[in-house]
């Protein structure tokens, strides 16, 4: 679709997928992180063949969106999508993420309860919460920073390409490839942001369980876990299990669903499609 947003934070052209009834709630979809909007592009139609709009964006510094130019928090990337669903004329929503957009969706649901009725979260991931030792050391937006190192070195052999294929070879070739570029075009953003002093809040400094407790009992929230993935964080020692029941106990309305298979990874929205939009559209026909 040749939709060209510019406004606020993001300047972007989203993916956007019309079903051939607009009666339905429309869908955001926001993407993990290093991925981008294509996350979705398997997932889009299926998700739009049940008559409703749905549209995939990409977070300000990834695909095709403009760098932020400012330091800025989750919320005020979650408020940029606000803004997109403005520009679109879309009221109310409801919201899918996947691991980072997990946090984007909880901030948005959280405050802004008039204009999400749903969301629903994909590999729910929350990093244990550590507060900031003092006010003066928490993130914020307004502090201008100097330069920040980048731990991604660049290596004249052209190595540190072939080190990102390689992290994900048991993809498939053509998704493999897709994410890679996905991932070349995060890191050289964040390169270009990071020489100014320009960062985006982590995940680890959000609290993601005070936001969620606040999502009304009216906005149901499940959360669609990937069992491969769960069992990948397990063994590297990020408590992925642990951490996604932490999540999932965070919600008032909270239902849990899984993907299983070896397919059920941390790119199982585009591993798996049909699976993963069957119970989202299963969920939705349920709540109506």
């Amino acid at each position: 679709m040749n939709l060209l947003i510019s406004k606020g934070m993001i300047k972007t052209a989203p993916l956007v997928i019309d079903g051939e009834q607009l009666n339905l709630t429309p869908i955001l979809c926001f993407h993990s992180s290093p991925r981008c909007a294509d996350e979705y592009r398997e997932v889009l139609p299926l998700l739009a063949a049940k008559g409703r709009r749905v549209i995939a964006l990409d977070t300000p510094g990834y695909g095709i969106s403009d760098n932020p130019q400012k330091s800025c928090t989750i919320d005020e990337v979650a408020d940029a999508f606000l803004e997109v669903a403005d520009s679109l004329g879309i009221d109310e929503f409801i919201t899918i993420g996947s691991l980072m957009g997990n946090f984007q969706a909880v901030s948005m649901a959280s405050r802004y309860p008039s204009r999400v009725i749903a969301s629903i979260y994909a590999n729910l991931y929350v990093f244990p919460y550590k507060p900031a030792d003092s006010e003066k050391n928490k993130f914020s937006s307004d502090s201008e920073g100097a330069p920040i190192t980048d731990s991604f070195e660049l290596k004249e052999d052209g190595s540190h390409l072939v080190n990102l294929h390689n992290t994900r070879k048991w993809l498939d070739p053509e998704l493999n490839f897709r994410v890679v570029q996905g991932e070349i075009t995060y890191l050289m953003n964040r390169r270009a942001r990071y020489a100014k002093g320009v960062s985006m809040e982590d995940l680890s400094d959000y609290d993601f369980e005070a936001p969620a407790q606040k999502i009304p009992t009216s906005c149901p929230t499940p959360c669609i876990a990937g069992e491969s993935f769960l069992s990948f964080f397990d063994t590297i020692g990020y408590h992925g299990t642990q951490q996604f029941d932490a999540g999932c106990q965070c919600f008032s309305n909270n239902e849990v669903a899984s993907l299983s298979g070896p397919k059920s990874t941390i790119n199982m929205i585009n591993q798996m499609p049909e699976d993963f939009a069957t119970l989202c559209n299963v969920f939705l026909e349920k709540q109506n």
